[in-house]
């Protein structure tokens, strides 16, 4: 098995957003292979609630078309005809979309619904419009520098044995 880097795993988790653990042992089933452990990853469903974009409008074009060059790819290495390639590829970019658009990702607390059916739930009950415009995603501990300290040093620095 190859040795997995804690700079890896951070890279692939950055990327990805899904948690430690399941980046580090999709680079260990992958044995390091970046590109190969954000796939499996996305086949198991772990880059969801971690959304791009609020809604399909604003999903850049040459992302799309690039989603479903890859799923085109995948499809002929599995030699599937090529007239119904298109419509896999279809299907394979709503996947994508329920990935990385808020509005179309299941909801957190009821997962049969969608976060849109819930909006429009909430429009309904209170009679007025409601429109998610942007929207900002917390994660616990990012951002935070851990401390580096060389633990010798400071004790000799305390004892006086070093100045």
């Amino acid at each position: 098995m190859a040795e997995i880097s804690a700079q890896l795993v951070k890279e692939l988790r950055e990327k990805t957003g899904a948690g430690m653990m399941d980046c580090k042992k999709a680079l260990a089933e992958t044995a390091g292979d970046f590109a190969k452990a954000e796939e499996h990853l996305r086949k198991k469903g772990l880059a969801a609630a971690a959304p791009l974009y609020v809604k399909r409008d604003e999903v850049p074009a040459d992302v799309i078309a690039k989603e479903i060059e890859i799923a085109k790819a995948q499809m002929r290495d599995q030699k599937k005809p090529e007239a119904i390639l298109e419509k896999i590829a279809l299907g394979k970019v709503e996947k994508y979309y329920e990935q990385f658009c808020l509005l179309d990702q299941p909801f957190v607390k009821e997962d049969k619904k969608k976060v849109s059916e819930i909006i429009t739930d909430a429009v309904a009950k209170i009679g007025e419009n409601i429109q998610v415009r942007r929207f900002a995603r917390f994660v616990l501990g990012e951002g935070l520098e851990k401390k580096q300290e060389n633990l010798a040093e400071e004790v000799a620095k305390q004892a006086g044995l070093k100045a």
